[in-house]
């Protein structure tokens, strides 16, 4: 019965995918959603207390079950194969609700925040420079190939794939997307791309 309270509360507030794909299409940082969108304060909260009681929720039964197979009457090989399946599947429920808590901490962080130091890149800035276009760095022949910038080779081994903005050279199995690309060529830093990137 507790199991499908939980359910039914954390499906009552979850984000849909249409609603996180929204959110994503966005462009704007955390710390810029918080301040759009304040009510999304509660909504946070109320996700962390759903994730708790799922967490919790979780542990107790794992300890009911794993009680359960001690009590049974088959043999030790057995049992122990059933905590191990048991402890896996839990462990996977466990860690996934686990890491919903920090992320929706960390969410929550950014209404205590001052606007982050003009200096400093986001991860809206890193998605902007990520999806720089390869070819305005490298150039590409028609099967979409090049030489590779990160060894020297005389034939080009390595692959564009436009769908994902990213390279991969089979000569010497180095896979980069624009940033790793930029700052090859240009002998920069991170931060210093990202910001060329994006400007």
């Amino acid at each position: 019965m507790q199991n499908k309270t939980v359910e039914n509360e954390h499906s009552r507030i979850a984000w849909t995918p249409e609603e996180r794909a929204w959110k994503q299409s966005l462009k704007i940082s955390d710390w810029e959603f918080s301040k759009i969108f304040p009510e999304a304060k509660k909504i946070w909260k109320e996700h962390i207390k759903v994730n708790k009681l799922a967490l919790d929720f979780y542990l107790k039964h794992n300890r009911k079950v794993k009680n359960h197979i001690y009590g049974s009457s088959y043999n030790l090989k057995i049992k122990n194969l059933w905590i191990d399946i048991q402890d896996i599947f839990y462990d996977l429920n466990c860690k996934e609700h686990e890491d919903n808590i920090k992320k929706l901490e960390r969410n929550l962080s950014y209404f205590d925040k001052k606007k982050p130091n003009s200096k400093t890149i986001t991860d809206v800035d890193i998605a902007k420079a990520k999806a720089f276009l390869i070819e305005d760095l490298l150039e590409f022949d028609n099967s979409n190939s090049a030489r590779c910038i990160f060894h020297n080779e005389k034939t080009a081994s390595m692959h564009l794939y436009r769908d994902t903005n990213t390279v991969y050279c089979f000569g010497c199995n180095k896979k980069a997307d624009s940033i790793d690309l930029a700052m090859e060529i240009n002998g920069e830093d991170f931060l210093t791309t990202v910001r060329r990137l994006t400007n």
